[in-house]
């Protein structure tokens, strides 16, 4: 029974046994050239319409039917992209989160045009599939050979020039016409905005991806196979033994053209939802924008972190300024900072931040290393004594003393992926801040030539940390193919252990050598915003 849902166009299928809709699946029938709602799907003689086959199948209980109609016949009907427009039109006041169609002949068109329409709107978000029978999407070789000819009539008997006007003139069989304008533009929008997901240049919600299966009748002369199968391979393409017209007439849920219906309906099953298909996409698109982002190769991170732990004075080297007045501070080295990258021009950055914030604002892709103090583990009295601590070094006017009060042993070197000599940096100039203080390193004279290259950069240097932190965390601020990190805490820690925060599937190595020591590495890519998190503790003190 057709339940009218927009008069003369949108009907639900609806058995006298079911009940208010329920579920957040909808199927939407639309018929070809020629069709009707209630005459393209029902088989001469058979009691069920493919239609209520589908609705009253207990197997799909969770999606509800429904047919599109208009107006396919008579000499002047609407063009396939203004029925489209109808279509989608009358389905968004639908509160159904996934739409799947079911589509004959131009239905399949008028379909493929709808949602072309959407996506160029941002707005084709509840499209879950679409089953696409006897689908001409390369035209039909019939209305241009049916044009040609009422031609001929015409000019062998001019009176009868108004059976060619009148054909010309229908707007849906000019489209049907293979190489037609509508064809034309059609299939290249389809091919950039859902085939395989679309263009990644595209924003996300103005293009598509779903399940698409099309068609083709063994008897169809009507539409040949290849126009049926257009863009899709034999992975999405099925071959019925049916002509055009019955292959959308199964007469029971016996039939193959049936059961190819439900075959589809139930692998989609397992296909996220629309909206979350988007956000996936998105995400997706942020990660393969990263293709022309910065990349560092073959990281060799090397850290070695003073045991010292809780309120024991901080082991500063004697005679060097580093640690000077830093009370609540320990060493902190790091040995090793290898890899490589291109070079981004003639001058790079090193420095010194604190917080996320302040990192967060400094940070730039000139950086070949920024050494990041974080307080937020510990308790909000010692934060504020540390920050203070802090705050007195970086004195504004004051950067040279500054720097030697954070850093010691700073080195910067250089040298071509082919082998070579290293270069070292040259320091410049400085920026200080309450939370940062910024160098600039330039290349030398004779390493001029590696500016805007491929590169290995190695940075080693010496700077503070907070003594009562036990833990570091390393930060993948690029794209990084491969890295090997080692961890060494003196002071015998009675455990060293890490955790990962790896974004995507990158999969870790980690290699205790003993408590104190931990290497961990992947050869995997991984993606900028990854983490690995070290953490170590110490026996109690005995009180």
């Amino acid at each position: 029974m057709l339940e009218t849902v927009v008069s003369e166009v949108l009907f639900r299928e609806k058995s006298a046994s079911r009940g208010p809709a329920i579920s957040d699946r909808a199927v939407v029938f639309v018929h070809g050239y020629t069709g009707t709602a209630a005459e393209t799907w029902k088989a001469e003689g058979a009691e069920q319409s493919f239609c209520e086959l589908l609705e009253s199948d207990p197997d799909f209980a969770d999606h509800d039917v429904f047919l599109f109609q208009y107006k396919s016949k008579g000499l002047r009907p609407p063009s396939i992209p203004n029925v489209a427009a109808q279509l989608m039109y009358v389905l968004e006041d639908l509160r159904y989160e996934r739409i799947i169609f079911i589509a004959h002949s131009m239905g399949g068109l008028v379909v493929m045009q709808g949602i072309l329409q959407s996506l160029e709107r941002g707005a084709a978000g509840k499209v879950a599939g679409l089953l696409l029978y006897g689908v001409p999407m390369n035209g039909v070789e019939w209305a241009k050979y049916a044009q040609l000819f009422l031609k001929a009539v015409g000019l062998a008997y001019p009176h009868f020039n108004w059976l060619s006007g009148v054909f010309g003139g229908n707007k849906q069989i000019s489209g049907l016409t293979k190489d037609s304008e509508l064809i034309e533009l059609l299939t290249g929008k389809w091919v950039r905005r859902v085939l395989n997901g679309g263009d990644p240049n595209i924003a996300a919600n103005q293009r598509v991806a779903f399940p698409v299966r099309v068609v083709s009748g063994n008897d169809d002369w009507v539409v040949k196979e290849s126009s049926a199968r257009g863009l899709y391979a034999e992975i999405d393409w099925i071959n019925v033994g049916e002509d055009h017209i019955r292959m959308v007439k199964p007469a029971d849920r016996s039939a193959f053209t049936y059961q190819v219906a439900t075959r589809f309906l139930r692998e989609n099953r397992t296909w996220m939802s629309p909206a979350l298909l988007l956000k996936l996409r998105s995400q997706i698109d942020q990660i393969w924008a990263m293709r022309e982002g910065k990349t560092i190769s073959n990281w060799l991170f090397d850290l070695e972190f003073d045991g010292t732990h809780g309120h024991a004075p901080a082991a500063f080297p004697e005679g060097k300024k580093i640690g000077i007045g830093l009370t609540g501070f320990s060493p902190f080295h790091v040995t090793r900072c290898e890899y490589g990258r291109t070079l981004p021009g003639l001058v790079v950055r090193f420095g010194f931040a604190v917080g996320h914030i302040t990192t967060e604002s400094v940070w730039n892709d000139t950086f070949v290393f920024l050494h990041r103090l974080y307080f937020s583990a510990l308790t909000p009295e010692l934060t504020t004594r540390l920050e203070s601590a802090i705050r007195t070094v970086l004195e504004p006017g004051h950067a040279e003393t500054a720097w030697e009060t954070l850093f010691d042993e700073v080195q910067i070197r250089v040298k071509d992926t082919h082998g070579g000599p290293w270069h070292r940096l040259v320091p410049g100039t400085m920026e200080i801040a309450s939370e940062s203080l910024i160098r600039e390193y330039s290349l030398p004279p004779e390493a001029v030539h590696l500016a805007g290259k491929e590169a290995v950069i190695q940075v080693s240097f010496r700077s503070v940390r907070p003594s009562a932190s036990c833990d570091y965390k390393a930060t993948f601020p690029w794209l990084c193919d491969g890295f090997t990190i080692n961890v060494t805490v003196l002071g015998q820690p009675r455990y060293l252990l890490y955790s990962s925060g790896m974004r995507g599937t990158a999969t870790i190595q980690s290699t205790p050598q003993h408590q104190s020591k931990l290497q961990c590495s992947s050869a995997d890519l991984i993606l900028p915003g990854s983490t690995l998190q070290f953490e170590w503790g110490f026996e109690e003190e005995a009180k």
